[in-house]
């Protein structure tokens, strides 16, 4: 989109455009019980991570960080996965997922 595709060439690119900035800018924040979890043990091992700590470059949502040591840590739950229909045992990186891990 940002290549200069004219929109009113193709309408339903300027809607879309507009879908995927806003949801790139959602802040509302969805924690996992798993995320909340990790969190405990990591305050209990070495206090200091921030949550949800948004990176100035990227405007990612990292879920937690620790500054002093330049970690970032993602905690890849169960949300951030889709099931096959044909084998519940296999699982597939979600589209949102596979976007920040680019």
């Amino acid at each position: 989109l940002e290549q200069g595709i004219p929109h009113d060439k193709f309408p339903l690119l300027g809607s879309l455009c507009k879908r995927c900035q806003e949801a790139m800018q959602d802040e509302s924040i969805r924690k996992s019980k798993l995320q909340d979890c990790v969190e405990v043990i990591l305050a209990d091992i070495h206090p200091g991570f921030e949550e949800e700590f948004i990176d100035e470059h990227t405007l990612y949502s990292i879920d937690l960080a620790l500054h002093s040591s330049r970690i970032a840590l993602e905690v890849d739950g169960p949300s951030h996965f889709i099931s096959s229909a044909s084998h519940k045992s296999d699982k597939i990186t979600n589209g949102a997922t596979l976007f920040k891990k680019r």
